[in-house]
């Protein structure tokens, strides 16, 4: 015959078997739904109206105001990455030399247009 204590103690730790694997459980779907929200709840977000009029073209004062007070910051950066990109190649000394270029070039075009038309007669 089967001691009662064991069986009795065999249910119990069954059931706080089935507890912890439930609440586990629980805690993995809440992270899941967390993780979802957090990646997904921008997509929901408002647009604000950025127009004068609803529906309409006309932006309003306060795009303007940013749109103008940004015009100049806008222009200086460009012409300032136009100068970096400039200098990277001056530094790295990569593309063609200008002496060979021109020569190349010279050699072109002489051989397209006839000898009398280079010398100017």
């Amino acid at each position: 015959m089967a001691n009662p204590f064991c069986q009795a103690g065999q249910a119990i730790q069954d059931v706080a078997d089935d507890a912890i694997k439930n609440w586990a459980k629980a805690i993995a779907d809440a992270a899941g739904q967390t993780a979802k929200t957090l990646g997904t709840f921008w997509v929901n977000a408002g647009t604000p109206n950025l127009t004068a009029a609803p529906g309409g073209t006309t932006a309003s004062d306060p795009v303007l105001f940013l749109q103008s007070s940004l015009y100049f910051w806008t222009a200086a950066l460009g012409v300032l990455s136009v100068l970096v990109g400039a200098g990277k190649m001056i530094i790295e000394r990569r593309g063609p030399r200008c002496g060979t270029w021109a020569a190349r070039s010279r050699r072109s075009l002489s051989s397209r247009v006839p000898a009398s038309r280079l010398s100017g007669s």
